[in-house]
Parts: structure tokens; C-alpha cells; sequence
């Protein structure tokens, strides 16, 4: 610890401390069996001993006082109940104090709770003999192992209740790790300091405490209030949230004189990387979006490291390299996005019918059809066709000139001096005066699963198995209600 922060910015804590205004408000706040001076003598007592809480504003050091006090746990290390942790808070440009319930901090709250007999947990090692089941039959054995037990696996709790039945929580070391990883008990250079840092295993068994308090079935009354209130406390130390609003008395959680106002950089940013380019620009809004946090924020917090950030950005910016093109999308997936919602929900309904339950929601639904988008019409007309096997109902419906949108063109027309037929087919109705080769092309184009059905997939080879297979697909036409040419 250097003498010039104890010198400069101890006596000024001591003073905050010990002001009346905040003996008065303390006081009130405290439990019967905690007195005010033993807390602040205990708090300042880890305040001067660690160097980075007195780079603390005193304001986040106020907020972890009354948070001791509120709670009944004592700050004092040793007792492993509560600590003060300073974090790097960019916002401000400074150090933050956070307060972290601890271990021993939980099993103290749950047995003033008077919500169950007891608490216990551990932490699981490497060569320990431990098995864990969930499910049906839930179970949970462990026998610690003998002398060196290896490295940590895992944790678990079980709570104990009043009505003899019990509960019980486990966590597997990736999981606590990734909760310790998001702490924001930091140095400035990224650096873990902290409980996680001198007490890990505590940790671990704190940390399964509180996601099991999350799934057991506690009560919320005065008596397991204090218990989520240390609980919301440790997710705003994971945030990096101030605490002042949950902890600190309504007049006190103004910012104090002397402490450190929010600070923005990113004007310093722009003018370190000389202009950012549009793939930066992108970068820096992605990463504020997922964050939940202002461009200039980011910019901010990148000038902590920046060496770092750019490094991640040109990883990131490699990565984007070698992704794979965005696929192209299809007619029919840009026709959906472009439909009002009514009509999607529409198209949804019925885009995977099959053939009877197809057929009976169009019977059901004609009008509807009618009066959709005349893409989604062709789309409906083609599926009924192909699946259900038979003339579309608004085609038999459509008159000429109606300006019926799921006529679709299919209204049947005379043969006229250019040689069309009926539906506007070369050499009248199906084109049964083209050459036999051309006929039947033509009736495979316009009746695919016709021709599939009466062909069986084997393409007829003489003219005598082409005109059978003519008659066959003209048949079909006629049985479901169309014109057939004679043969």
C-alpha cells in the first residue's frame, strides 16, 4: 500500500464514515445485533488494508457499508461472510467498490431465514468419488477423496427444509467458471483479483448456493427477503451495476464531492485510430447492441486496451472473410416476407397440407383464395393440381374478363385465326392436333403428375405406348372435369 493514498484518501473515507448524517441513517438500518461502531471500524479496517479500495470512489464505498449493515454480515475477510471488491469501472474512468456476498455470508442468512434446518455445500474434486443423477430419481453421493484430491469438478448444495425434505443444486466447473469469468472484480488490465482470486473453492460453493436459490421453493416474506436482496446484490457485482440504489438510503446516493464524474473517450478513440473505417464502424455497433451499451461507451472502454480491441476487431474482421455468402433466397421465401401478416398466417395454414386435408381447406376456404395476392393464388392453384389431382375450383368458376385475381389465365377460350386452341393452346384443346412427340410433351409439361401416374416414371419408347399414354393423361383430364380432345 503506498503512504500518499492512505495519506490523501483514508482520512477523507474515515470522515464520510463517521459523520453523524451517516451514524444517524446506519443505525437505522442495521439489525439489533450489530452496532454501528463495530461496523465502520470493522469496514474501514479492510478499506485500508487493500490499496485499490481507496481509489474507490467513497460513494461505491458508502453503498458496500450499508450493504453490511442492512444484511448483518460482517466485512472482516477472515470471516469469508462479505467482501469489499474494486473493480475498473471505464464509465467513470476510475475504481468502483462492489460488495460480494460470500460463502459463509449465505449459510448465515438462510439460518436467520428460519426457512429451513440446514445448508450445506461442497466443492467436488477431480479424484473424489462423486456421482450425480437428475430426473425421475434424483440422486447425489459423494466421498472426498484422501490427501492430494486433484482439481476442482464441480460444486453442490443441499438446502434441508422444516417439513424434512430436501433439495439439492450441482454445477460442473465449466459452468463456475463462466460465472467467474463475468466478475467484475478486475484490475485495470483484465486481471482477476478478489475472493475469486484468494478463495476459489469458497466461491464455487457460493455460487451454487445462488442458482439454487433461484429453483428451491423459498418463500418471499421479510424473513428470505435479506436472502434475495444479497443475491440481486452479487448480479450487479456481475454486471459491473452500481449498488447505491439498493443499498444506500434515499439523500445518500448522490454522488459526494470529490468523486469521479462519467468520463467520455471516444472523442480521444477516433483521433487514436485516425478515422474509423466502415468495417469498424460496423464493429463497434455490433458490439454495443449486444452489450446494451452506447457507441461512445464502447469507445470509451476500448481506450483501456486498445491494442487489445483492435486485435479482437481484426479477428473479427478475418472472420468475416471466410464466412460463407449469406444464401441467396428464393422467389418464394422473398413472396412470404413481402405478404401482409394476414397473409402469411394464411399461407401458413395450408402450405403443408397434403391432398385430402389440401382439398378440404380450399372447399372450406374458396373465398379466401379468391381474394389473396395473385402470386400466392398461382402457388395454391399449382399445389391443388399437383397434389390433389384435379381442376382447380376457381378455375371451373372463372368467366371471361371477370378480373378474377385466381382465374390465373385458365378461363377456356375458342381457337381462332392464329391456331389457338381452347386455354390458348397451339392446335386446340391439350394440343391434340400437334405432331404425337409434341403432343405428348406438351401434356407432361401441363400435367406433370398426370403423365408420372400414367407412365409410372418409364418414358414410352413406340407411338403405339405414346398414344396409350395420351389417352391415359386425356382420361384423367376428363374425370376431374376437364376437356378432353378426341384421340
Amino acid at each position: 500500500m503506498t503512504t500518499d493514498l492512505v495519506t490523501a484518501n483514508y482520512p477523507k473515507v474515515v470522515d464520510l464514515f463517521e459523520s453523524a448524517e451517516i451514524n444517524h441513517q446506519l443505525k437505522k438500518a442495521l439489525p439489533d445485533f450489530v452496532t454501528a461502531d463495530k461496523l465502520i471500524r470493522v469496514a474501514l479496517t479492510a478499506i485500508r488494508t487493500n490499496q485499490d479500495l481507496l481509489k474507490c470512489s467513497r460513494q461505491s464505498l458508502l453503498a458496500c457499508l450499508f450493504a453490511c449493515g442492512q444484511l448483518g454480515l460482517s466485512p472482516e475477510p477472515f470471516l469469508g461472510q462479505a467482501y469489499f471488491v474494486p473493480y475498473w469501472n471505464s464509465k467513470l474512468g476510475s475504481f468502483e467498490a462492489l460488495f460480494i456476498p460470500g460463502y459463509r455470508g449465505y449459510i448465515t442468512l438462510w439460518r436467520r431465514s428460519g426457512l429451513g434446518k440446514t445448508l450445506s455445500a461442497q466443492v467436488v474434486y477431480e479424484k473424489d468419488d462423486f456421482t450425480v443423477q437428475f430426473g425421475l430419481h434424483e440422486n447425489l453421493n459423494h466421498i472426498p477423496a484422501e490427501g492430494e484430491r486433484g482439481g476442482i469438478k464441480g460444486a453442490w448444495t443441499v438446502f434441508s427444509y422444516k417439513d424434512n425434505t430436501k433439495t439439492f443444486e450441482y454445477m460442473p466447473v465449466y459452468d463456475l467458471m463462466q460465472i467467474k469469468e463475468r466478475t467484475k472484480s478486475k484490475t485495470r488490465d483484465g486481471k482477476i483479483v478478489g475472493p475469486w482470486a484468494t478463495d476459489e473453492a469458497e466461491m464455487c460453493k457460493k455460487t451454487v448456493i445462488r442458482r439454487h436459490m433461484k429453483l428451491a421453493p423459498l418463500s418471499v416474506d421479510d424473513r428470505a427477503e435479506l436472502m434475495y436482496k444479497a443475491s440481486a446484490a452479487e448480479e450487479m457485482a456481475l454486471t459491473g451495476d452500481s449498488q447505491s440504489n439498493l443499498f444506500l438510503p434515499e439523500g445518500a446516493a448522490l454522488n459526494i464531492e470529490g468523486d469521479p464524474e462519467p468520463v467520455d473517450r471516444s472523442a480521444e478513440f477516433d483521433q487514436a485510430v485516425g478515422g474509423a473505417s466502415a468495417a469498424l464502424i460496423e464493429f463497434i455497433r455490433i458490439t454495443a447492441e449486444s452489450n446494451e451499451i452506447s457507441v461512445a461507451e464502447v469507445k470509451t472502454q476500448a481506450m483501456d486496451d486498445l491494442d487489445n480491441f483492435l486485435a479482437i476487431f481484426n479477428q473479427w474482421k478475418e472472420a468475416q472473410k471466410q464466412a460463407p455468402p449469406e444464401k441467396k433466397k428464393s422467389k418464394t421465401d422473398l413472396l412470404y416476407e413481402s405478404l401482409p401478416e394476414a397473409q402469411r398466417i394464411f399461407w401458413d395454414e395450408w402450405r403443408l397440407l397434403k391432398a385430402s386435408g389440401f382439398e378440404k381447406y380450399v372447399e372450406k376456404n374458396l373465398d379466401l383464395f379468391k381474394t389473396c395476392d395473385p402470386e400466392l393464388g398461382k402457388i395454391a392453384r399449382k399445389k391443388y393440381i399437383d397434389v390433389v389431382c384435379k381442376t382447380w375450383p376457381l378455375d371451373q368458376q372463372s368467366e371471361p374478363d371477370d378480373g378474377d385475381p385466381m382465374g390465373l389465365d385458365a378461363q377456356n377460350t375458342e381457337g381462332d385465326s392464329t391456331g389457338q386452341g381452347e386455354n390458348g393452346e397451339p392446335g386446340g384443346s391439350d394440343g391434340a392436333s400437334l405432331p404425337i412427340d409434341d403432343q405428348l410433351q406438351h401434356l407432361k409439361d401441363k400435367y406433370p403428375s398426370f403423365y408420372l401416374r400414367v407412365t409410372g416414371g418409364v418414358r414410352p419408347k413406340d407411338d403405339e405406348k405414346k398414344k396409350e399414354v395420351i389417352l391415359g393423361i386425356q382420361s384423367m383430364i376428363a374425370d376431374n372435369g376437364g376437356s378432353v380432345p378426341s384421340a
